[in-house]
């Protein structure tokens, strides 16, 4: 299949926030606008290419450019079909295929940005080809993020991911390597990558001659937090504080603040900067990630994230990489 370009950039459509007046909308991914029968051929045809190791086919069906997520949890930016059959068996290596394999058309679900599999490692969505006319689409892959970690039931679980962090450096460009999401469902903004959805950066800070930070991503509204527990392993019994979120009073949320040489502060103290924390090898973090959406227009609330995260880091090479592992926890009891 062919991608149909014009002279704008193409769009992912929600068809589902204009109320058509049929009986379609009664189907099960009107939401996202989007006609049952068409899902279901579509889907069909992606799991046969990937049972079959067609990569071609499997390339056809993907809307580049795209962010996914590979086997060893690393998100890589493919900008065409060639990459992405270069990147293929980085992707979809056996438990990938396996979990697509077991997955049926009826386990799928839909909102308003896309038809999902049950933990949204595949998204699916509708391109348009022309502004003007939402009818005139065709269905592509829109996001892959792999096979995500199983929630842990208590915890002492032990950790489901382990990524390894590029300190952030703007002179190479190399924002992705930096950060990292604790999303079950990390459907990335498709033209600027995880720019806006990372829950954690390291570096992008120089205090002392000490570039070994970490720092959770703050909006207008809220502060998102993190908290050094000290050193500890993913074996010890592990007492997730509660980390409140504060409101953003001014222009100053989620800038770094300099404490006075005079003071006695330290800049990662949590009264002065509650979103970041010096990253030391054996020390284990908690962070808590809110975000709330709201249109500028009228501040109507749209949709929220709100979950809690537990990081250890792993190794340290200093003001180079920083190797965690993560998981994330039950919120805890207010």
């Amino acid at each position: 299949m062919k991608r149909i370009t014009t002279g704008f950039s193409l769009l992912v459509f929600c068809l589902g926030l204009v109320l058509a007046q049929t009986p379609q909308q009664e189907e099960r991914f009107s939401v996202a606008g989007l006609k049952d029968h068409e899902v279901e051929k579509f889907y069909k045809k992606f799991r046969e290419a990937v049972a079959a190791g067609d990569k071609q086919k499997v390339a056809s069906l993907v809307s580049f450019p795209i962010t996914a997520t590979l086997a060893s949890g690393k998100r890589q930016r493919i900008r065409n079909h060639v990459a992405f059959v270069k990147s293929y068996d980085l992707i979809f290596d056996d438990k990938f295929r396996a979990l697509i394999a077991k997955t049926e058309f009826a386990d799928l679900w839909a909102k308003f940005s896309g038809v999902a599999t049950p933990r949204g490692e595949i998204w699916i969505g509708g391109i348009v080809k022309s502004k003007t006319n939402f009818d005139d689409y065709v269905i592509k892959i829109i996001a892959i993020n792999g096979v995500f970690p199983e929630d842990p039931k208590n915890e002492h679980a032990t950790p489901a991911q382990r990524i390894t962090l590029l300190n952030h450096n703007p002179k190479v460009d190399n924002w992705n390597e930096a950060v990292v999401s604790f999303r079950i469902e990390r459907l990335y903004n498709r033209v600027q990558g995880p720019h806006n959805e990372w829950d954690v950066l390291y570096g992008g800070l120089t205090y002392n001659g000490n570039g070994d930070w970490l720092r959770v991503n703050c909006d207008n509204n809220s502060w998102s937090r993190i908290r050094d527990l000290g050193k500890k392993d993913w074996s010890d019994d592990i007492d997730v504080p509660v980390l409140r979120i504060l409101p953003c009073l001014n222009d100053q949320c989620g800038r770094i603040q300099i404490p006075p040489p005079q003071s006695g502060s330290k800049i990662e103290d949590e009264n002065l900067n509650p979103h970041i924390a010096k990253a030391e090898v054996g020390h284990m973090y908690v962070v808590h990630r809110f975000r709330e959406k709201r249109r500028r227009e009228d501040r109507v609330f749209q949709s929220r994230s709100d979950y809690y995260t537990l990081i250890r880091i792993e190794e340290l090479k200093p003001n180079e990489s920083c190797t965690i592992t993560w998981k994330r926890v039950a919120t805890p009891d207010r």
